[in-house]
């Protein structure tokens, strides 16, 4: 018994890791997964905002400016009016 006079237990005693352990990994089921998943999609809606005109999508993606909603020509692009603090 000379492992308990140092105080360290004797490498078979010492597991390696590669046994299975208690710890669950993942979910744990399927339930708790899908739980997981709704909340998750539940909270980035809160976040999401509603399109009101997505005809203009294409327009905004081809990298026409819009400023306060109207969209800008070439030409006339003007920056946007900031309000005072």
């Amino acid at each position: 018994m000379a492992w308990r006079r140092n105080g360290t237990p004797p490498p078979a005693a010492v597991r390696s890791g590669g046994e299975s352990s208690s710890v669950t990994k993942g979910a744990g089921s399927r339930v708790k997964a899908l739980v997981m998943a709704y909340k998750l999609l539940d909270m980035a809606q809160q976040r999401w905002c509603r399109l009101n005109a997505p005809h203009l999508l294409p327009l905004v993606r081809a990298g026409v400016l819009f400023v306060d909603g109207v969209q800008q020509e070439r030409e006339e692009i003007v920056t946007p009016r900031r309000k005072a603090a």
